[in-house]
């Protein structure tokens, strides 16, 4: 063992102390601490376990950088790993050692995805460590998770569609399936969509805001979900010819709710002008499919149907992904896409015309 001087903190010398197996393993810590001082960086703590540190990160570095519904889902995925690795010292925690933490999560019965959503949480605790000079490298950069198959693709047909707007005819979510969910916004960007952003005599809609659940019950408006997400889209005549019949309808149940009436200028409100429900239009959406004898699909699929539309049209991928509101290319064509089989069979033909023709 071996110690370094730190300096004076608030009037008390503060030293530190290194461990090593052997003398040359401590010499050689010894003069990595003495350069870090003379360098001005941190001198890594040997008893620093990662729970501390993972614990330091949630509570103190974590917040006012993510959202509350965000910080609320690290620190559920946080608990798994100090549960597992919390006791491990940080700086002697090795790649090993996280692979066979990720092993056990999926022995304990976690999906690959969820697993490796942990992982991300956990390597951006561990860069921020390295960042701060607190270990000599992020190990869980270097550790790999399960392997997760893309989920498939399963966008409504054209038929579906027709059935589900004959099913929908003259309902009060009309507006928000046809309009909302068919421009390709997110349930969130749906749900919080008010009047103040849509004009309607210029035939445009600016997304500005989302609405998220809080933990414990209620709701928040918050900035879309990346940067890219903000965006302008244009409408329709027939968007707008719906928008307008929206609009009326809203005036009348707040005229029948009266006082209890709660006004958030929204698009989409419940019949009190809340935010809607996600779990609520998410039951009242199988209630549908069920009538309209089609196989009922996550609210998502909406978005995942017009991200297939737009390539079937011909579309350009740079104007599907600002309809969309990718930041990515690649993120339209990976995830939001999906040919359909008469495209196919035409590129294929295109194909044999060219070899075989």
């Amino acid at each position: 063992m071996g110690t370094v001087e730190l300096g004076c903190v608030d009037g008390k010398r503060r030293r530190a102390s290194v461990y090593g197996t052997t003398q040359r393993e401590a010499a050689r810590k010894l003069g990595e601490a003495r350069r870090a001082v003379r360098e001005g960086r941190p001198v890594p703590d040997e008893r620093r376990t990662v729970s501390q540190f993972l614990n330091w990160w949630i509570t103190d570095h974590a917040p006012g950088r993510v959202r509350p519904r965000t910080l609320a889902s690290y620190e559920q995925k946080i608990r798994h790993v100090n549960r597992i690795l919390g006791n491990v010292t940080l700086v002697r925690l090795t790649a090993t050692q996280v692979e066979t933490a990720f092993n056990q999560l999926s022995e304990e019965g976690h999906s690959p995805g969820g697993v490796q959503a942990i992982r991300r949480v956990f390597r951006a605790a561990m860069k921020e460590a390295d960042r701060k000079d607190l270990v000599v490298k992020n190990v869980v950069a270097l550790a790999d998770g399960p392997k997760v198959e893309d989920k498939a693709k399963d966008p409504y047909t054209l038929d579906e569609v027709r059935a589900i707007r004959r099913a929908m005819d003259g309902d009060r979510l009309f507006a928000l399936f046809f309009v909302g969910l068919a421009l390709g916004l997110r349930e969130g960007e749906a749900f919080g969509l008010r009047w103040a952003d849509i004009d309607l005599h210029e035939g445009l809609v600016r997304i500005r805001q989302q609405v998220q659940p809080v933990a414990g019950g209620g709701f928040e408006f918050t900035e879309p979900k990346t940067k890219a997400s903000k965006g302008t889209l244009e409408l329709t005549t027939n968007q707008i010819t719906m928008l307008r019949s929206q609009r009326r309808k809203i005036a009348k149940e707040r005229l029948l709710a009266g006082s209890a009436w709660e006004d958030h200028d929204l698009v989409f409100p419940s019949p009190r002008g809340t935010p809607l429900n996600a779990s609520n239009v998410r039951r009242y959406f199988r209630d549908v499919c069920a009538e309209a004898k089609v196989r009922p699909r996550r609210l998502h699929d909406w978005r995942v149907t017009a991200g297939s539309w737009l390539a079937n049209s011909n579309v350009h991928p740079d104007t599907a992904k600002q309809v969309l509101r990718h930041a990515q290319q690649s993120t339209t064509m990976k995830h939001y896409t999906q040919t359909s089989p008469e495209r196919r069979r035409e590129a294929i033909q295109t194909l044999d015309n060219l070899f075989n023709g």
